[in-house]
């Protein structure tokens, strides 16, 4: 594996470790629960990153067409939905 890539998973991990630690700093709530929203973003980064590494194949175009798609369908979807019909 490249050491470049590997680099970034990792700071992409750390930094959803330190969101995990911001969410529990800005929430009242949460205080408390300091190493739940840590073990979180840290579970939500390493999901990440392992789809990242299952999907070796997938491209660029089809990622950008993915995600037009998905803005058109909101789009239409946002339009309908405030139809008076």
């Amino acid at each position: 594996m490249d050491h470049t890539i590997r680099i970034i998973r990792i700071l992409f991990i750390l930094l959803c470790i330190a969101g995990g630690v911001l969410v529990s700093l800005i929430v009242p709530d949460w205080k408390d629960y300091l190493w739940h929203t840590v073990i979180t973003g840290l579970l939500i980064g390493l999901a990440v990153v392992g789809i990242d590494i299952l999907l070796k194949g997938f491209s660029l175009r089809g990622l950008s067409a993915l995600t037009f798609g998905l803005f058109v369908g909101w789009a239409a979807a946002t339009l309908f939905a405030s139809s008076p019909f």
